[in-house]
């Protein structure tokens, strides 16, 4: 089945993908990005014999959702309703920023339908960058879009590359309401106090040039976890899975010490 749209909750349609099959992995975005933000990395997990879903969250890329409700615990039950329409008991749950949250989440409170975690370029802190992000969104509209697809990218993406395109296209059409109901939650985020609860296999991995995710935060968040690890990917920024999908990949299978630094 591959972009089926589907009602999850009251007034929460998206599209669905599900490609592959193997053992299910669920791959949640960042925002204010769509489903797309995972396409380089998509038939590069299912080569390796996985099942591939994932969705538009609510209010962004094709989901419609009439309460724009940003709570965590909202959208942990949002996978929960994904798994059973699909009528997937467990899955591993890959998450990319804000999605690493809404991962984080799932494993603690829905712990039964998760199998193991992976959390890319996540923090269990209140975010400051999306509470800065947040009030510029508030007090100018929608920002200026180079700006921030250079905070995102840095010097060295091409600003006629694919990945600056695509960015550039999701900030311009991004639910401004959704994009800062979102920033909010994650300003406020904290999960400290509910870590050593979460006895599920999660691995952590950051990017060496993320300014909002600082892999010295991101190893000591994992190192509490009982069964946690952390990964290092040198060179690369917040944006790792739309711009090193290669890598993201081999990440999430745990294959990518190679290429990257691991943390006992």
């Amino acid at each position: 089945m591959i972009g089926n749209r589907v009602e999850l909750a009251p007034g929460y349609r998206t599209c669905v993908r599900d490609e592959g099959a193997g053992d299910p992995v669920v791959l949640l975005p960042e925002v204010p990005l769509d489903l797309r933000s995972w396409d380089g990395v998509v038939p590069l997990l299912t080569r390796r014999g996985m099942r591939v879903i994932r969705c538009d969250p609510r209010g962004f890329g094709s989901a419609s959702d009439a309460t724009l409700e940003f709570s965590y615990p909202r959208l942990a039950k949002d996978v929960v309703a994904l798994l059973d329409h699909l009528g997937i008991g467990r899955a591993q749950v890959v998450g990319h920023a804000f999605g690493g949250q809404v991962a984080l989440t799932l494993a603690r409170w829905f712990p039964q339908r998760v199998s193991a975690g992976s959390l890319v370029c996540t923090t269990v802190d209140p975010c400051m960058a999306a509470g800065r992000l947040e009030r510029r969104l508030r007090s100018q509209g929608r920002p200026d879009v180079e700006r921030l697809v250079h905070e995102w990218l840095g010097q060295s993406a091409a600003r006629t590359s694919y990945e600056a395109w695509y960015l550039r296209e999701q900030v311009l059409t991004a639910d401004l309401r959704a994009w800062r109901q979102a920033l909010s939650a994650m300003s406020r985020f904290d999960m400290h106090a509910d870590l050593t609860s979460i006895h599920l296999p999660m691995r952590f991995v950051a990017a060496a040039r993320d300014p909002d995710a600082p892999p010295s935060d991101v190893r000591k968040v994992a190192m509490l976890l009982p069964h946690g690890e952390f990964l290092l990917a040198a060179g690369e920024g917040h944006m790792l899975p739309v711009v090193a999908p290669s890598l993201t990949a081999r990440l999430i299978v745990g294959a990518g010490a190679s290429v990257a630094t691991r943390a006992a």
